[in-house]
């Protein structure tokens, strides 16, 4: 089965519909509280930013608050946060020199779960995020990188390496999800090299979210808005951190980052349980999403 679909949970039964219509109201009232979260850490993160103050206080401070309030906002959302392996994290941080967090990615909720465990992060996203109301705000405030939709392989290979390479002072860690796009949870997708040819240390994160018997992936053919319905009106929600020990390349992944990318998913794949695929990337959830488009249109 394609690892974009999920079947097994895709449906909805009448206890649960009515569930939902009942609790719609909760719904409503999650939003709200959602976005006023996000209102108050941009505000802060943003005032932050303003201040002239020494880059090693800033970003303890903005790590913090940033743990704080994206905490705040899963626990808003129902789950119960569960981070294990936060002393890899710890240790990658004493280091002081540039290393990458990479983690798999499932759901929306990714960012803000990374931004719960780790904190502040830095990230390579379209232009067109940093117009987006509040995840704008906070992304420039983390001080991410824009770039074109026109550039594109080696032009985003680039950037990242030189971002990894040279962190803005005061800035967290480069976080990258380098599946490039969201799975059935059942697998890891092929990872893309780009993130890996700068060389540098790698911590794995790896994020799952239990939600009982509702799979809450973000893939075919669950409806957006009626998935998110359906994980908030789930009752005992956990968000699952898992940080492993960070991956220093090998002399031959240093020349390969093919390679460095295939162990580094294989090692969090074993990890999880599941198998890391090589030949499903995000190249393939393009198509699929396209022939999908096209199917329902």
């Amino acid at each position: 089965m394609s690892p974009f679909v999920d079947l097994r949970s895709s449906g909805i039964g009448l206890p649960e519909a009515v569930r939902v219509v009942l609790l719609s109201p909760l719904v409503l009232v999650v939003l709200v509280l959602v976005v006023m979260e996000l209102l108050l850490l941009c505000a802060v993160v943003k005032l932050l930013s303003l201040l002239n103050i020494e880059p090693e206080s800033k970003l303890r401070v903005m790590r913090s608050l940033s743990r704080t309030f994206l905490s705040l906002l899963i626990r808003t959302l129902g789950f119960r946060i569960v981070i294990r392996g936060r002393e890899h994290l710890e240790a990658a941080e004493r280091r002081r020199k540039p290393f990458i967090v990479v983690g798999n990615h499932t759901t929306f909720f990714d960012s803000f779960a990374a931004g719960a465990a780790v904190g502040c992060f830095q990230s390579v996203a379209r232009k067109d995020v940093a117009a987006t109301p509040l995840l704008g705000t906070l992304a420039k405030a983390w001080g991410s990188t824009f770039i074109d939709r026109s550039v594109r392989g080696e032009g985003v290979v680039k950037i990242i390496t030189e971002k990894a390479k040279d962190p803005a002072p005061g800035k967290g860690p480069m976080l990258i999800f380098p599946e490039g796009t969201t799975s059935n949870g059942h697998c890891l997708l092929a990872f893309r090299s780009g993130c890996f040819v700068a060389g540098l240390p790698v911590l794995p994160m790896i994020l799952r979210f239990r939600c009982g018997s509702l799979n809450p992936c973000w893939v075919a053919p669950h409806d957006n808005f009626l998935l998110f319905c359906r994980i908030i009106c789930c009752w005992r929600k956990t968000l699952e951190v898992d940080f492993l020990p960070m991956r220093h390349p090998s002399a031959e992944e240093r020349t390969d980052p093919k390679l460095y990318a295939s162990n580094t998913a294989d090692e969090m794949g074993r990890f999880m349980g599941v198998p890391a695929l090589k030949n499903w990337s995000n190249l393939d959830a393009i198509e699929f999403n396209k022939g999908l488009y096209s199917f329902v249109g």
